[in-house]
């Protein structure tokens, strides 16, 4: 039911349904010839696994880097999107998540990588990165208070309503979302700190 664009895209839906344990159904192309093909996972030594192998064919052109690096952006957001509502669902525990202390110990951990392994550890240095950015920016769009999202969701509503929300009431909702944030924050933090010393 998913377009896969990257390799990236590929691996992440078998991640996902391994951990649910589905029957995977493939639409392939090849020669302008579309073929169906459905996988079951095997039991291996306890983990379950679908047999799969897979190369990536590259272009090396200006106009293919454009059209990966919006393929990437876009799977890394789609990546942190079904992380998030995993987590709300309960199949991702809140002990996976990191907060700042844990993130700079990632990043810590990746630059040694790069310093012993060079270009591959680069590489994955500014994967890093980019994810980085991309939970950001997507992160912020969420329609929460007190981040652009809830701004965005208040303007959205005004324009429904066609007239505009009280200022002290906007600010209100506002407040407690710092607050929850904050608190979160801390909560995070505190977790990193213990785990990671």
């Amino acid at each position: 039911g998913r377009r896969v664009n990257i390799l990236g895209d590929f691996r992440w839906e078998i991640e996902r349904n391994t951990k649910e344990d589905l029957r995977l159904d493939f639409v392939m192309e090849n020669n302008g010839e579309k073929r169906k093909v459905s996988v079951i996972p095997k039991d291996v030594e306890g983990k379950k696994v679908y047999g799969i192998k897979y190369g990536e064919k590259k272009e090396n052109n200006f106009f293919a880097t454009v059209k990966n690096s919006v393929y990437e952006t876009g799977f890394y957001a789609r990546v942190i999107i079904d992380s998030l509502i995993d987590m709300i669902r309960g199949r991702v525990p809140l002990s996976q998540v990191s907060g700042p202390v844990g993130i700079v110990n990632e990043i810590g951990n990746a630059v040694e990588q790069a310093q012993t392994t060079g270009a591959e550890g680069i590489i994955n240095l500014l994967g890093l990165a980019t994810l980085l950015t991309v939970n950001l920016g997507v992160f912020n769009l969420l329609p929460f208070p007190a981040l652009d999202g809830g701004r965005i969701l208040f303007v959205l509503i005004e324009m429904i309503r066609r007239k505009p929300i009280p200022v002290e009431k906007e600010a209100i909702v506002h407040f407690i979302g710092i607050v929850l944030l904050l608190g979160l924050s801390v909560i995070i933090a505190f977790k990193d700190i213990f785990t990671n010393w």
